[in-house]
């Protein structure tokens, strides 16, 4: 294996996939798998549930394969006053002609006239062939293949991955469920108190697909897009749902990615609890605010709330509404403590006769600071105290949002 390829192309690749590289009672599974292609180099990493693997040009002298330590890697980014390098696999010292050859070391040098005189070598992990292959994707594997704007689904996915559950008892709640129809494109996140959904105008495949997207491949992919920032954001993605396992499949430009998959149908239902947008139904209350007062007033309630009380009142009496004030009153329960009590500019629209609603704090700030646009709008059951609040947002991206959040009985 021997190949040429710039040190910003070496620094980009290896800032994508190093991160991943967890420690592991497995040695493989701390070193990074760097293959020749006939146009270029990869760099792939695995924890046995994802697999990542980044492509970058380099001229190939000769092809081979081998596994490096992701911390001999981490000291190569280092390296200045370098623009090119020429990285080489090198063969054991002592061989026996029993045994087939393979790259023992992997050495590093400047491919130019450089001040700095550098020869880097470091020990391979383990032979390319001990490298888990588990979850290398064919593309007849597929059960469904579609492609995906990659801007609309960066947007969405970036919105959404905060709201993900991190309870790992429950797997089908730490995912991200992904489903395309025939003019919109949706991802959907909860963690069993509060529902999250974004969508975007689409036009894509008519037969519709569904996948479960494990919330940290999310953060994963992307963390290696915001690392290759400089792409066109008009390319499209591919995304296939395997039959195997399963497993799903996402494949860009320099990237490609796969992870196990929890089989979507565990993913709870979702249709029956999100409420539709449009025109106040009856009964109902809309309060529509500015994003940026809503989420201060939080701010100020979460700093002051008491760390067994997780809860504030909404308040919507009569007397606010006509001021155009929703009150936000943090209630201590036990006597002589402070009691605080903000005031956030609002517009009314509806007659519902609820004047209070018990709201938790951290989930509506979540909300506040994720969202984009403008003004956020809430709606709230007039006559039940017990109904969900919706939360509706238009970002400038074209992107909808709304959440369905549990009230709570203070």
């Amino acid at each position: 294996m021997q190949f040429t390829m710039s040190m910003s192309a070496l620094r980009r690749a290896l800032a994508c996939v190093l991160p991943i590289v967890n420690r592991s009672h497995l040695p493989v599974l701390e070193g990074v798998l760097i293959e020749t292609r006939l146009d270029g180099v990869t760099f792939t990493v695995t924890d046995l549930a994802c697999r990542v693997t980044v492509a970058e040009s380099a001229a190939v002298i000769t092809q081979g394969a081998c596994v490096v330590p992701g911390s001999a890697l981490r000291r190569l980014r280092h390296l200045r006053h370098v623009t090119k390098v020429r990285i080489e696999g090198l063969p054991p010292e002592k061989s026996t002609a029993a045994k087939p050859p393979f790259i023992d070391r992997v050495r590093v040098t400047p491919d130019e006239e450089s001040p700095l005189h550098l020869v880097y070598e470091t020990e391979t992990v383990a032979p390319a062939e001990d490298f888990p292959s588990t979850l290398r994707a064919r593309p007849e594997e597929a059960a469904v293949r579609t492609t995906v704007p990659r801007a609309p689904l960066r947007a969405l996915l970036t919105a959404i991955q905060p709201f993900a559950s991190k309870d790992t008892t429950r797997p089908h709640l730490c995912g991200i469920f992904l489903a395309g129809s025939d003019n919109a494109l949706a991802v959907t996140a909860t963690n069993g108190h509060r529902l999250s959904r974004y969508e975007t105008a689409w036009e894509g495949n008519r037969k519709g697909f569904q996948a479960l997207l494990d919330a940290v491949f999310v953060r994963r992919v992307l963390y290696v897009w915001t690392q290759r920032r400089k792409e066109d954001d008009g390319a499209s993605v591919g995304l296939d749902v395997l039959r195997a396992s399963p497993r799903v499949w996402l494949y860009d430009r320099g990237l490609d990615a796969t992870a196990n998959m929890v089989e979507p149908g565990l993913f709870p239902g979702t249709d029956s609890i999100f409420a539709p947008p449009g025109p106040v139904p009856p009964e109902h209350i809309h309060v529509t605010v500015e994003i940026a007062h809503l989420r201060r007033a939080l701010e100020a309630a979460m700093a002051f709330r008491e760390s067994a009380q997780k809860g504030c009142v909404l308040k919507l009496a009569p007397g606010d509404r006509s001021k155009g004030v929703l009150g936000l009153v943090y209630e201590p329960r036990d006597e002589g403590r402070t009691r605080l009590s903000l005031a956030i500019p609002a517009r009314f629209e509806g007659d519902g006769a609820v004047t209070r609603v018990g709201i938790d704090v951290g989930y509506f700030l979540d909300v506040a600071k994720s969202a984009g646009g403008k003004d956020i709008t809430l709606r709230i059951h007039g006559t039940k105290e017990n109904e969900p609040v919706h939360l509706f947002e238009q970002r400038d991206d074209g992107v909808r949002g709304q959440h369905a959040i549990m009230p709570m009985r203070i």
